[in-house]
C-alpha cells in the first residue's frame, strides 16, 4: 500500500476523520514515515502535531506568528508597512530553532511531543 491508500484505510477505519486527512499526509511527509505501523502511529497521535496549511517558508511562519501574537491580520501588516520593516525571514527561523518542526509541500508542522517515541511505539 501506498501513503495515501494508507490514510484512506484509516479513515475508512474511523482511526482519523476525514478533514485531518491533509492535517495526516503533511505530518507523515514531516516525519518521514516509511511503513504502514509508522503510519498507523501518527494517525493515533494526531493530537500531538500542529499543523499550518499554507506556511510554506521561515517568512510565511514568521508573518502568522507575529499576526497571532500581536491579534493583526495580514492586512494590518500590509497597511501598516510592517513587511518593510521586520525581517519576517529571521523571526520565523528564530522561532523555529530547536523545534520539532519543519515545512512540507502543505504546511508547516510542529510535533509537540517525542517524534522518535511515536515512530517507534514507545509512548
Amino acid at each position: 500500500m501506498n501513503k495515501k491508500e494508507i490514510i484512506e484505510s484509516l479513515i475508512q477505519k474511523q482511526v482519523i476523520e476525514q478533514w485531518d486527512e491533509d492535517t495526516l499526509t503533511a505530518v507523515v511527509e514531516f516525519a518521514q514515515a516509511k511503513t504502514e505501523r509508522e503510519v498507523t502511529r501518527l494517525a493515533e497521535h494526531l493530537n500531538s502535531f500542529d499543523f499550518i496549511e499554507g506556511i510554506m517558508s521561515y517568512a510565511d511562519y514568521g508573518k502568522h506568528q507575529f499576526c497571532r501574537d500581536f491579534g493583526l491580520t495580514q492586512e494590518d501588516l500590509d497597511d501598516m508597512c510592517l513587511t518593510k520593516h521586520i525581517d519576517f525571514n529571521g523571526y520565523g527561523e528564530n522561532l523555529m530553532a530547536g523545534e520539532t518542526c519543519g515545512f512540507t509541500s502543505l504546511g508547516f508542522v510542529e510535533c509537540l511531543c517525542d517524534l522518535e517515541k511515536i515512530m517507534k511505539g514507545e509512548d
